[in-house]
């Protein structure tokens, strides 16, 4: 069995966890320019008589094992970034960032909460203590949601799988896939709406009027959208041919 993984966040994280290798992209300008798109800031008040403000900011490109001075500015971050440990020099907080994965353990201050993940409490763990007071627990497990990939079976339609975290323990969660077809220039879409469990789902089973593009060579999109009640938890999506859905 030939399987591929989909899911458009591990697909982004691998390809970052290569560029992290290499060195990251800098730039330094005046303080009074707002931050360029993609940039973190690594190193503030550097004097310089360039500026209106005889000040300039440094900034990087994000890879694992950077350290940062304002966390704040991971709230949104695609890929996401989270902070594991938190140094001090001085009245200076240093925050060191990784990559998230499934499983990773990060501190629990500053609150740093990716969609498509969730956390549990981790306990008390060195590197976060200066965020914390001492008996509380300062650090917290991510959990990715959910894990969607298409499977292509020799021989047999492929496979949209989607599993559900099962470290999750709070409200029952409900996802949705939509499915839009395209052909001949033009698209159309259908919805699967409350599925509660962990499911394997051939076109037929999500899309069944889709099963005649498929035999015409359409293209298809499947985006997996996950809830807790009407709250959006997580969302991937998948692009697949339609021969990969109806026969490999």
């Amino acid at each position: 069995m030939k399987t591929r993984m989909i899911a458009r966040l591990a697909i982004i994280s691998a390809a970052m966890g290569v560029a992290a290798t290499a060195a990251a992209a800098t730039k330094t300008q005046c303080e009074n320019i707002s931050r360029p798109a993609g940039y973190l800031t690594v190193q503030e008040a550097i004097p310089t008589g360039g500026c209106p403000t005889g000040k300039a900011i440094k900034y990087e490109t994000p890879y694992s094992g950077m350290i940062i001075p304002k966390p704040q500015e991971l709230h949104g971050w695609e890929p996401p970034y989270v902070v594991t440990s938190v140094t001090k020099i001085g009245t200076i907080q240093q925050f060191k960032i990784e990559l998230l994965k499934d499983g990773m353990v990060g501190c629990a201050a500053p609150p740093i909460r990716p969609y498509n993940f969730f956390t549990k409490d981790n306990g008390t763990v060195a590197g976060c203590s200066i965020t914390s007071s001492p008996g509380v627990s300062n650090s917290v497990k991510f959990f990715q949601h959910m894990f969607v990939e298409l499977a292509r079976p020799v021989g047999k339609p492929g496979e949209l799988r989607v599993n559900l975290n099962t470290n999750w323990t709070a409200p029952s969660r409900n996802y949705a896939i939509k499915t839009t077809s395209y052909l001949n220039g033009g698209n159309s879409t259908v919805m699967k709406t409350g599925l509660t469990t962990t499911g394997q789902f051939q076109l037929k089973d999500i899309a069944p009027n889709f099963v005649n593009d498929a035999k015409q060579g359409a293209n298809f999109t499947f985006v997996v959208e996950l809830f807790q009640g009407t709250t959006p938890m997580a969302s991937y999506s998948i692009t697949a041919t339609g021969k990969e859905m109806i026969q490999n």
